[in-house]
This record gives structure tokens, sequence and C-alpha cells, in this order.
């Protein structure tokens, strides 16, 4: 039984782009703003620097598959700003999209940082260890620990939430420093501001968990999303459980 079966489906197919080279500062991106809208506070984020989750194996293959599709996706991107979501709370955004980030941060090549955008229930700092402790789950050995930026906008509180001209202020400041911005992101059924921070990101990688949550939920979400301007990706079907032992259902 593996803890997470990435499913990545293109629920919205991307037109075709050419590849081309990385450029040393973020290029613009199309629909994205770049300013806060008047009267809303814009302080700077507050990034730290956090040692990367350890992964199982199986949990790295599928995140390894998620990061290719995404890739793929966001190839012309400069910097890759993603943001997990989910339908409801308790489908674990906040594991998938942790989980993902440490397997970005695995490679040296690459800048990584994560943000927490669910002020209401935050739970991403609890996933990584502080600088210069080690990650919960030991490493394989001679492995250095990778480590990468954990951030949180510098406005938010559990009754009203995180301002969406904070959240764009945050990835405005992050996408010029980092190759990939990670967003972990609120349930979009049960936060007014969640199609706000959908429109922030290159794309949106809706987390669903498999076998609780309903298929007309999952559509209400995802129409909330291209009505907002998102750019939905596909999706990630997590805590898939196997009827027979993983081991055995490589092999078949």
């Amino acid at each position: 039984m593996t803890r997470i079966f990435d499913a990545l489906r293109k629920l919205q197919p991307a037109p075709a782009v050419p590849f081309a080279p990385a450029a040393p500062a973020l290029q613009p991106v199309p629909g994205r703003a770049t300013a806060a809208p008047r009267g809303e506070a814009a302080p700077p984020p507050v990034v730290e620097s956090v040692t990367a989750a350890s992964l199982a194996a199986d949990v790295e293959r599928e995140m390894a598959a998620l990061r290719v599709g995404l890739e793929s996706a966001l190839e012309e991107r400069a910097t890759r700003v993603v943001l997990f979501m989910s339908s409801v709370g308790g489908e674990g955004t906040t594991s998938v999209a942790s989980e993902f980030a440490s397997l970005l941060a695995g490679d040296p090549r690459l800048r990584v940082v994560v943000v927490d955008l669910n002020a209401r229930r935050p739970a991403l700092a609890a996933r990584f260890a502080p600088q210069g402790e080690p990650a919960a789950r030991s490493r394989e050995p001679g492995r250095a620990a990778a480590r990468l930026g954990l951030a949180r906008p510098g406005a938010g509180t559990p009754d009203a939430g995180i301002a969406p001209g904070a959240a764009r202020a945050c990835v405005t400041s992050l996408s010029g420093a980092f190759d990939w911005v990670i967003l972990d992101g609120p349930a979009i059924l049960e936060s007014p501001e969640a199609t706000d921070f959908a429109t922030l990101a290159d794309g949106v990688v809706l987390v669903v968990r498999a076998g609780h949550t309903k298929r007309p939920v999952v559509a209400r979400a995802v129409d909330l999303l291209r009505k907002s301007g998102a750019r939905v990706l596909g999706t990630v079907l997590n805590r898939r459980r196997l009827e027979i032992p993983d081991f055995l259902y490589r092999r078949i």
C-alpha cells in the first residue's frame, strides 16, 4: 500500500510551447498581477531555511513522476509557481505539497521555496525540520540533507485568512529568487480567497483523496477555478489503497 499515488491527469490540455532557455530573472506571466491593489498592505514575506522532509521510496517515485509532468506543462517558465489545492479540507494537500517541494530540494541545481497560504489551518511548518536539525526520517548514508526555503506572507490571521494583496506581493517577491515556488493553498470550497490565490500561480494541482471526495464536489471546485481564470494542470489522487501488497503490485 503506497502512501501517495500520483494520478496526474490532464484536465485542460496546454498548447505546445517551444522550449525557451531559463532567464536569470522572472519573465512576466500573462494574466498574473504584479502589484497589490490599493488599500491592501503588502509586507515582505518571511523566509527561513529548513531541512527538506525525507521521502519513502514509493513516495519519491510518485513525486518524481509528478515533477516530469509539471516541468512539461510549464517548460517555458523561468520560475515555476505551482499551487496545490483541494476541494475541501482533509484531502492531504499539505502532505503532497511538502513532499513535492522536498523532492525538488534534493536537486542541488534548484532553488526551492514552499509557501503556506493557509492561515486558517497552518500545517506546513510542521512538515520540515528547522535548519541544523535532522529530518524526521533518517536518510541514506552519505546523503546530505537538502535545504529549501519556507515562507509565510507578512500578513494573515486565523479569522480573516491571508489577504490576496499580501499573497500576491509574497509570490512576486519570491519568484525572482527561486526556480520553484510551491504554494500550499486553502480548500477551494471553504475559503473565499482560494480562487484569488489560484490566479497567482502558473498552474494549480488539485489534490483529491481517494475513496473520500465525491465527484460532484471535485467538479464544482474545478469549475470555480476555471471561472476565476486559473490554469488547472491536473489532479493528484492521494491515499490510494491497493488491494495487493505494493511489492507485488509493481511486478504485475
